[in-house]
């Protein structure tokens, strides 16, 4: 809700005092004299946790800071002035990004907006005025002199409107500011009081009605300096500049809230014009019948302001299945209502730079939090999703428009109702976890300016009973959303110091490997066969079968795995054989490997050796590994006179013949101890030629070799003298 942010203004005060006259010496009511004996300090054991005390803002306080156990501000990090970044003492860095800024610029120097009053002394007046704000509030100890408000060229000033009956001028004494600088209490009789307070877009106020006063009205005069007061069409009061369709400020919805918040009710302002774009007349009426209600318990706060326009870091809107929808509006809803049909509510966060974060993975967190205005007993489930439908805007967005029902399927969901929120200080806030939402957008499966949606269960919007609840909008004097983002400041990695490692059978040696940064995170292996390889958790390695094998390691971080290599380990035998030409037996079916002239590889009864050469393979020892050729086929169609070799793809899910050329024809031979012989792949990882049961193909499968082995994977290479294949073989092989 960007667009209409407000000129806080707390109308109310000025509205007090439009009927009422305070006698000098009237006293506080007791809730307001406590508020004098607040000390204006923090514990010492909050400032000897948090040394960098004097850098906390305000808006987070030194409270959350140790509870969260920061250790630092990031301004560095801090990219606009709606963000706060800190650091914890594990190194996860918290960003809050709020709707409105709580910085400021002050002669090149970016500084933390407070919400205290400075205290000055003029014509015989006390002033208070905004100590650390460019959005500059000024008021003195009597209210009938009004409240002005100035930032850049704006400039309103609200004043009570005298009425016949009460004309005097409220007196000094009835002005008692709070121990802790942050608000002034005006008592105009003992059954209605109030409270003027800064906010961060210019003040806001309260009116304390004690009991039944029998005054449902106040009135109060706002003159505007040129600007527009005008009224959209859900209520809201709006400035403009003139012949400007962009509101600069705009007043806030009041909302009455009871003693027990249990009867809470929202209001609308009515307005007259006195002189177009300089004076104009507010109203505000509280219903009488409300007022009576015996569910209104008093003491009673009616709340509300006037706040400068900015743009914001968070954006909001309700839609509403039968009705249209408003971004300035102060209150959001979701639910089912009468005259609006099913009404859902729109947020995105157009403030958020997820751009210095390296990774989805890195995001360790997200919540956004939203308060209940009006707090109902009857409970209510909202939704929060991932809203993938049109991309949308404050001003434009419509229930036709955005393609309401194009939204994530997996949510999290909140019931609320009165008294269930959870958020520290106000149980009528309510957090709503978007981590998954977040790392959408940070890896693109979510659009971050589409941003979520709120809605109530398919049950509630179809159902024949009207409920609903109304939240805070970014456009409320106070209590508006925040999103809350954790993530981690570093990115660690783990690497191996070698990727490629040969050892022998029967040998262990240590894999070393690096974290940085050094010490974080926790270290998981992953072996690729636990028969041929076993391993330690500190990384020492022993091979117990020849071939080819892998083992990753992985680091978990923040409850991922932010981190993965991989180290490949080629297991020499103990004993091989040598190079020479050999029959190959498997020695569960008793068949020979055979070379076809169409390139495959069978298992075949025996041939005389005499016959011809398709059985017959030259094993050459290479050192590390052996090539084995077939003495029976060439390809003499792609190749002419090249020699074709036992081989098999990259995935390793097929045996072949290939020209000598090609890749992946390395195997390694071990001899057993009863002279069987099992062959390995040495270029592709954790496989092992086998018999396939009664099948005449040969494949590749994962290595297991142990005492349980069965003769499928077994081997006889029977040596075959020189002299006997000279008939079928070109001669290129050495005899």
């Amino acid at each position: 809700m960007s667009k209409y942010k407000c000129l806080s203004v707390c109308l109310i005060f000025s509205l007090i005092f439009s009927g009422f006259f305070a006698p000098a010496e009237a006293a506080l009511p007791e809730s307001q004299a406590a508020q004098r004996t607040v000390q204006d300090s923090v514990p010492l054991t909050l400032q000897d946790k948090l040394f960098f005390v004097e850098d906390i803002p305000e808006i987070v306080g030194t409270e959350t800071a140790a509870a969260e156990l920061y250790t630092r501000r990031l301004r560095e990090e801090e990219r606009s002035l709606n963000e706060i970044v800190f650091r914890d003492t594990s190194g996860v860095n918290t960003l809050y990004l709020y709707s409105f800024p709580v910085k400021y610029v002050e002669n090149g120097e970016i500084k933390d907006k407070t919400l205290e009053l400075e205290t000055l002394e003029r014509g015989g007046k006390t002033l208070y005025r905004s100590a650390d704000n460019d959005v500059v509030t000024t008021f003195s100890d009597q209210i009938s002199d009004g409240i002005h408000l100035q930032h850049g060229e704006i400039s309103i000033t609200l004043k009570p409107e005298p009425s016949v009956k009460n004309s005097a001028l409220l007196k000094a004494e009835t002005a008692f500011p709070a121990a802790d600088r942050k608000s002034v209490a005006f008592l105009a009789d003992q059954p209605v009081s109030g409270n003027v307070s800064l906010t961060y877009m210019g003040f806001s106020q309260e009116l304390l009605i004690q009991e039944r006063a029998g005054q449902n009205e106040f009135v109060s005069r706002i003159y505007t300096n040129g600007l527009e007061l005008y009224q959209d069409d859900f209520g809201q009061l709006l400035l403009r500049g003139a012949g400007d369709d962009a509101a600069v400020a705009y007043v806030c919805d009041p909302v009455v809230f009871t003693a027990d918040n249990r009867n809470n009710r929202l209001l609308t302002y009515t307005y007259e014009t006195v002189v177009p774009n300089e004076e104009y007349i507010l109203r505000l009426t509280l219903p009488a019948d409300y007022l009576a209600d015996e569910s209104t318990v008093y003491p009673l706060s009616v709340n509300s302001g006037i706040e400068i326009n900015t743009n914001g870091s968070i954006e909001d809107v309700t839609i509403n299945s039968s009705a249209g929808s408003s971004g300035s509006s102060g209150s959001l809803y979701v639910g089912k209502r009468s005259s609006f049909g099913i009404s859902r509510t729109l947020m995105k966060f157009p403030g958020l730079n997820l751009a210095p974060i390296e990774s989805e993975l890195l995001i360790i967190s997200a919540s956004v939090e939203i308060r209940d205005l009006l707090c109902e007993s009857e409970a209510m489930t909202v939704n929060c999703h991932a809203f993938t439908g049109n991309t949308w805007s404050e001003s434009s967005a419509s229930w036709s428009s955005v393609s309401p029902n194009s939204y994530a399927s997996s949510y999290t969901s909140r019931s609320v109702s009165y008294g269930s929120g959870n958020a520290a200080g106000d149980s009528q806030r309510y957090s709503f976890d978007i981590t998954s939402i977040a790392r959408g957008w940070k890896s693109g499966s979510y659009d971050k300016n589409k941003g979520i949606l709120f809605k109530a269960a398919n049950a509630v919007e179809s159902g024949g009973t009207y409920i609903n609840k109304t939240f805070a909008s970014s456009n409320h004097s106070g209590y508006r959303p925040c999103l809350k983002l954790e993530y981690s400041s570093i990115s660690p990695t783990v690497t191996f110091a070698a990727r490629e490692i040969t050892m022998t059978a029967r040998n262990s040696r240590q894999l070393d490997y690096t974290v940085t940064p050094a010490g974080v995170g926790l270290i998981s292996w992953v072996n690729s066969n636990s028969t041929a390889l076993s391993l330690t958790q500190s990384g020492e390695v022993t091979a117990h079968l020849p071939g080819r094998y892998s083992v990753a390691i992985m680091l978990y971080y923040n409850g991922f795995y932010v981190s993965v290599d991989t180290c490949y380990i080629t297991v020499l035998p103990q004993t091989s054989v040598p190079s020479g030409v050999y029959k190959i037996q498997n020695q569960y079916m008793g068949y020979y490997l055979t070379a076809k002239p169409n390139a495959s590889v069978t298992l075949e009864y025996g041939l005389p050796v005499g016959r011809d050469g398709s059985q017959l393979w030259f094993v050459e020892n290479c050192g590390n590994f052996c090539i084995i050729y077939s003495l029976g086929i060439y390809d003499r169609v792609t190749h002419g006179e090249k020699e074709m070799v036992f081989s098999t793809n990259l995935s390793g899910n097929m045996v072949q013949l290939y020209n000598e050329t090609g890749n992946y024809k390395k195997w390694i031979i071990t001899r057993g101890n009863l002279g069987e012989c099992y062959i390995s792949h040495y270029e592709v990882v954790n496989k092992g030629l086998q018999a396939n049961g009664a099948s005449s193909i040969p494949i590749l499968s994962s290595v297991i070799q142990n005492t349980q082995d069965t003769e499928e994977i077994r081997w006889n290479l029977i040596p075959i003298e020189a002299s006997s294949f000279n008939n079928y073989y070109g001669g290129s092989i050495e005899k």
